[in-house]
């Protein structure tokens, strides 16, 4: 099916609107959209657009082929024509002339007369014109063709690379043909290849070989002709090495390129032209963001840049150039966070038509560069990631524009006169090499406007750059300077200095700064220098810095609360670029705050309102709630297989596909099915209140007004209020008139009679809030078949039920989005919510409905008039604090319950119910989930059992209440989604179970009577200093208690009446030690003391002998608590950035046998293979054999190969994961079973086994870098 962006109705297109609607389809659907279009009357024009060879013209034939064989015609006539190929109007004429058997066309000389002639025998006629491979704009009246309107029923489908084109000829509705997915392009090439690329030793290069083509079906129908049969090993490399070092492959340029090079050559211009060059040169991974892809053509001069222009301004210059890539199929359009794509098809044919101006090696493990003949006449050259040593050479290279040497980590010489024949150089990038200085010959590099120097962690000397007076962009960042150069002052043209991670910048003296006036972007993030507002020993300070009047983009550090507020009442006075964004981090609260012009708001990361002026009123951040936790644990389990292509599904297959659709396209994809002769059942699915029912009923009520009718009968029956089977038979009975139905007794006999009335019928029957399965044999409903041509419409809240039903397609109908639901609000309330008090609460009364039409309308008939601010404030207080408000309730709640009650079990109830308790922002993670029933006890669990082992008899639970409506499916991070109208349910059915007061700003804990009953309390977010009561609470299984940032004491009593406590969260409280009563919560499964940064001892812990989790990360602990080492149950222990622990004495980690998941990053701590003062060692770690989750830290190169060995040589999980930083070489290296290699954050690729065999030769190198205090 189909993922469209909000498309305009086409119900509601008007064939006189000249605006167009874009919708992406995935391949599988294509020919089903198409059909959809063609289908409706509005739509006269119709577009087809995208790149070359991604198969547009596969999908247009194919559709023709089905609509001539169709047995209902819907035109009298369909015209073909590939318009590239027919050359003049004239020629174009002739052909559709003597298509219609017209004398006497091609003898008229007279253009007009010609035209009329064709004209006249078209003007009476219903027929479909077929524009393939369009380049420019076609008059349809001078052709001699009858312009297509909704009265004459004719179509036009224009079929085209630019989708300028589709603008000129006035489509309606364009739709765009994206290359193929991952497995799509793989079942491709099998097909083309055979079953040799399933041989184990070609399957891993065929499948880096078909990534190489694209997506594109005609580059893998190309690879695939040339690879066919072909079994041997070495002939795939080569093709897989032709192709990613864009090397033409004679028979693939042939067939492949020249088809491709068409929308490159037909380019409007010279410039156009070298903008594509250039973002394929710069691209990383076919991805590049817009500034990345802008700033080049800048730097690089195809763009006019005076002195006094702003970066800012050239950028919205370059939209059009970037459209129009976009529009000729050459650059994909942008994607959320403003990136765009090329295909890597179509970056090798820059590559290829390019290849005698580049010169690209890269990551090709050169040990030396290419001799300096081979630079002669290269525009750009490329030798990033290699191995190269030193630059001896000195070439002459008078048209070189960009030069790249990033990545030649061991680069620790550059010749004196290497620069001095580069005249119109103007990119550099020298970023991870081992340069200490730069070259006297960069002096000649007058025209610079780039240098990256970024990672370079030897350089101490750049004192020719202050000759670089064109630079525009300087990265120094994560360079060892510990005071800005002076010579940076120089550069006046400097537009952005990026100093990140400068961990050793300690000073920037006075006068640098103030001299950069036309500087636009300054960023210092994670540098360790801090701005202050006054001066000390002649350092710069934030008036200098805020004196560039220019700066839209600011990111830096200051010291104190005093140092923010300055800036926060200088940002609120001084006139800044309208889009200014300032990301500030407070040395002394260790708060980050950030801020950008368009909302004008400053927030900290946490909280997603203005809390810039509770601060500067006096207030801590560190007092104040956080919305979410800090540490995110997410286990990525349940993830949802990639469904099925429609178009592949036989009549005869039985599996099933889902299909979710935003509520634009639900409509358009249930008559898309219904369409399609090859789906005889259809399933439409979804929770309660979503509007299941509302698109059901008004697809019939369009195949009911129809022109064309599909069915003889349509039969809509709500289930749930029909009772039996019976009277269900009786009510479609009375439908058809048929008498004596009712009066036969005999069950039988009365199924028969209805089914010789329907048996030669074609029918779509459609079975409303369906909640268990129902047998049309037992009905005496013939079942809908491709020959009888019936269809079956389920339509439940349980997606179990569509498999029941045998259902082979499910659309699943997802709650509204944000806008979607705001619209249906206001539609629903009336102008009221427009007025300023109103407004912004009702937008946040909209949020807690879920997006779910059946709550919006509701709460909207309840606050239809209401004018008053506090009447809609109490609404919003009402739903958030889960209050049952009557007329809700009513209305809404009600229904939802039905959902809940209907579960199979009890035990599902309770474990939905822990769900709900236990989500924040209503998305929790499944590995969460999961945990918080075995915790509770919902899922049986023994001494022996693995915690995986556990999580696998999680899932049915998860499907089920997936599939009931209760929960969403998985998405890709492993995380679920409870609808906030759900969550509510869940709680208030609950309310008697359950004491929730979240972020209300207690000060003092509910009474202990209010605790009685309880089975679930939460108190986090407030402001508790101390629990002094002794509750009795006999049936209590889950406290938190997290963020309560003041609470500093608890009574030593307090926890002694819980017996059935088994989840216990303390986070980011301010407790100094656990109360005496804590050794009787026995059965405690899952403790939380995160983030305490005050916490000293736990002695008490020893006695909870059941405890899995353990969480002490953030806390302020020196030494590992020996008492740990009595938790022998434990599963998980967490230590993340445990920034104090120095020491873990030996003996306590080799206790803890049963250990699954050890985290330590960015703990102090660092493992090494040999004991020091009897602390454990990496020997004692990894003796643990259950361990499937690592991070850790380890001293030296030395340690890591111990690891590296230990994993290699032992048994372990087969799914273990490793994250290793090695502090002697400041690199992370990570591990996973399934793959069964170790990489860096930066290579994707096996780099363990290089990284130890240099290992001496690199750890003295580093030795001693960055070592902070």
């Amino acid at each position: 099916m189909f993922h469209p962006r909000p498309p305009k109705d086409p119900e509601n297109a008007d064939a006189a609107e000249s605006d167009n609607q874009e919708t992406e389809q995935v391949e599988g659907g294509m020919k089903g959209v198409i059909m959809l279009f063609l289908l409706n009357p509005e739509v006269v024009k119709l577009g087809v657009f995208g790149m070359a060879g991604v198969g547009k013209t596969y999908y247009v034939k194919s559709l023709a082929e089905i609509l001539q064989e169709a047995k209902v015609k819907l035109f009298d006539y369909m015209f073909y024509v590939n318009v590239s190929y027919r050359g003049s109007l004239r020629t174009l004429r002739n052909d559709i002339g003597k298509e219609l058997g017209l004398n006497g066309l091609e003898e008229e000389e007279d253009e007009e007369k010609a035209a009329a002639l064709l004209y006249d025998k078209l003007k009476g006629r219903k027929f479909l014109f077929v524009l393939d491979d369009l380049w420019e704009m076609i008059s349809l009246e001078d052709l001699g063709v009858p312009l297509p309107t909704r009265e004459n029923g004719c179509k036009l489908l224009v079929v085209t690379r630019n989708h300028a084109v589709c603008n000129l000829m006035n489509t309606q509705v364009d739709i765009n043909v994206s290359p193929l997915g991952k497995e799509a392009a793989w079942q491709l090439l099998r097909r083309e290849v055979g079953d040799v690329v399933q041989q184990p030793a070609i399957e891993p290069i065929a499948k880096r070989v078909v990534a190489e083509c694209g997506g594109l079906p005609l580059a893998i129908k190309v690879v695939g002709e040339a690879m066919a049969g072909k079994k041997n090993e070495a002939a795939w490399l080569k093709m897989l090495s032709d192709l990613m070092h864009s090397r033409p492959v004679k028979r693939t340029c042939e067939k492949l390129f020249t088809r491709l090079k068409l929308s490159y050559d037909r380019l409007e211009s010279e410039v156009l032209k070298d903008c594509f060059s250039a973002a394929s040169f710069y691209a990383k991974d076919n991805e590049i963001s817009v500034r990345s892809l802008v700033l080049p053509w800048i730097i690089e001069g195809y763009l006019d840049f005076t002195e006094e222009m702003a970066l800012s301004e050239v950028f919205s210059k370059c939209a059009s150039l970037v459209k129009k890539l976009i529009d000729a199929g050459l650059l994909d359009n942008f994607d959320d966070e403003g990136r765009v794509t090329i295909n890597c098809m179509m970056k090798k044919l820059a590559i290829i038509v390019k290849s005698s101006k580049y010169l690209i090696k890269n990551g090709q493990a050169l040990l030396e560069a290419p001799e300096k003949e081979a630079w002669a006449e290269a525009e750009r050259v490329s030798l990033a990631g290699n191995q190269i040593t030193s630059l001896h050479q000195n070439p002459n290279c008078p048209k070189l524009t960009a030069l790249i040497l990033q990545g030649n980590l061991s680069l620790s010489s550059i010749s004196p006169e290497f620069f001095g024949q580069m005249p119109e150089l103007r990119f550099l990038n020298l970023s991870l090499t081992k340069l200490d200085c730069l070259p006297e010959s960069v002096c000649k590099l007058v025209k610079l406007r780039s240098l990256d120097l970024g990672l370079n962690r030897c350089l101490k000397n750049i004192a020719h750059i202050r000759a670089l007076r064109q630079l525009l962009v300087l990265d120094l960042s994560g360079t060892p300077f510990e005071e800005l150069p002076e010579e940076i002052g120089e550069l006046t043209q400097l537009r952005e200095l990026l100093l990140f991670c400068t961990v050793r910048l300690r000073r920037i003296p006075s006068g640098i700064i103030s001299k950069l006036q036309y500087m636009e972007a300054f960023q210092m993030r994670a540098s360790s220098f801090a701005w202050q507002t006054e001066s000390r020993s002649q350092e710069a300070t934030l008036h200098e810095l805020l004196s560039l009047t220019r700066l839209s983009d600011i990111s830096l550090a200051v010291r104190s609360v005093k140092d923010f507020e300055f800036l926060y009442r200088s940002v609120s006075l001084q006139t800044w670029a309208d889009d200014l964004n300032i990301n500030c981090y407070i040395l002394e609260t260790s708060t980050r705050m950030s801020y950008d012009a368009e909302s004008n708001k400053w927030k900290t990361e946490f909280e997603e309102e203005d809390m810039a002026i509770k601060l500067l009123s006096g207030a801590s951040l560190l007092e104040m709630p956080r919305s979410r936790s800090i540490l995110k644990r997410v286990a990525t389990m349940f993830r949802r297989q990639p469904p099925k292509d429609l178009e592949d599904v036989g009549p005869a297959e039985s599996d099933n596909r889902e299909t979710e659709q935003n509520e634009g396209g639900i409509r358009e994809a249930i008559l898309l099915c219904l369409l399609s002769p090859g789906v005889v059942k259809i399933g439409v699915f979804g929770m309660g209140g979503v509007g299941k029912t509302y698109y059901v009923k008004s697809v019939a009520e369009l195949l009911q007004e129809a022109k064309v009718k599909l069915f003889d009968y349509i039969f809509y029956v709500n289930v749930s209020y029909r009772g039996s089977l019976r009277t269900l038979r009786n009510d479609i009975g009375k439908e058809l008139g048929l008498s004596g139905l009712e009066e036969e007794e005999d069950e039988e006999k009365a199924a028969a009679l209805l089914y010789d009335k329907l048996k030669k019928r074609k029918f779509l029957f459609v079975l409303d809030d369906l909640w268990e399965t129902i047998s049309l044999e037992d009905l005496g409903v013939p079942l809908p078949t491709q020959e009888n041509g019936c269809k079956l419409l389920v339509v439940t809240r349980n997606h179990k039920v569509c498999d029941l039903m045998g259902t082979r397609v499910d659309i699943k109908v997802s709650p509204l989005g944000k806008e979607d639901a705001w619209q249906l609000f206001c539609k629903e309330v009336g102008d009221v919510v427009q007025q300023p008090a109103v407004e912004p609460i009702a937008k946040h009364v909209v949020e807690e409905c879920g997006g779910l039409p059946l709550a919006i309308k509701a709460v909207g008939e309840a606050m239809a008039g209401k004018t008053d601010a506090d009447a809609w404030l109490k609404m919003l207080i009402d739903l958030m604090q889960y209050r049952p408000v009557k007329e809700i309730w009513k209305k809404v709640f009600t229904r939802l319950k039905q959902s809940y009650d209907r579960l199979e079990s009890e035990v599902l109830k309770d474990c939905f119910s822990a769900g709900s308790f236990y989500a924040e922002d209503n998305e929790i993670g499944v590995g969460k989930l999961s945990f918080a029933w075995i915790i509770e006890g919902y899922i049986d669990f023994t001494e022996e059992m693995s915690l995986s082992e556990a999580f696998s008899k999680c899932a049915p639970l998860v499907e089920k209440l997936s599939d009931a409506g209760l929960l969403d499916r998985p998405d890709d991070q492993g995380r679920v989604t409870i609808n906030c109208m759900m969550k509510k349910l869940a709680i208030i059915v609950k309310s008697w179970k359950c004491i929730i007061k979240k972020g209300q700003t207690l000060l003092e804990a509910p009474e202990k009577e209010a605790w009685a009953k309880a089975e679930r309390i939460s108190l986090a977010g407030n402001q508790i200093t101390s629990l002094n009561q002794n509750p009795n609470c006999p049936n209590l299984t889950a406290l938190t208690l997290k963020g309560n940032l003041s609470l500093s004491s608890i009574s030593p009593e307090f926890f002694g009446q819980m017996p059935e406590l088994r989840f216990l969260d303390l986070s980011l409280t301010k407790l100094d030690c656990l109360p005496e009563s804590v050794c009787k919560l026995v059965k405690l499964r899952s403790l939380d003391l995160g983030l305490n940064r005050c916490l000293k001892n736990i002695a008490h812990i020893r006695a909870l002998r059941q405890l899995l989790v353990l969480d002490l990360s953030g806390t302020p602990l020196e030494e590992l608590p020996e008492e740990i080492g009595e938790l022998t149950q434990l599963r998980h222990l967490l230590l993340l950035f445990t920034v104090r622990l120095r020491s873990i004495p030996s003996g306590i980690i080799s206790k803890l046998q049963y250990m699954e998941l050890f985290q330590m990053r960015a703990s102090s701590f660092a493992w090494q293979t040999e004991s020091r003062s009897q602390e454990a060692t990496l020997h004692e770690l990894l003796s643990l054999t259950r361990l499937s989750d690592i991070s850790l830290a380890v001293r030296s190169v030395k340690d890591f190969e111990f690891l590296y060995r230990s994993v290699a040589l032992q048994t372990w999980a087969d799914d273990l994961t490793i994250n290793c930083y090695i502090l002697e070489t400041s690199t992370r290296m990570s591990y996973d079973a399934e793959s069964n290699k170790w990489k860096t954050e930066f290579e994707e690729e096996d780099v363990a086994i290089k990284l130890l065999s240099g290992a001496a030769r690199m750890a003295g190198n580093y030795e001693n870098f960055f070592q902070t205090t």
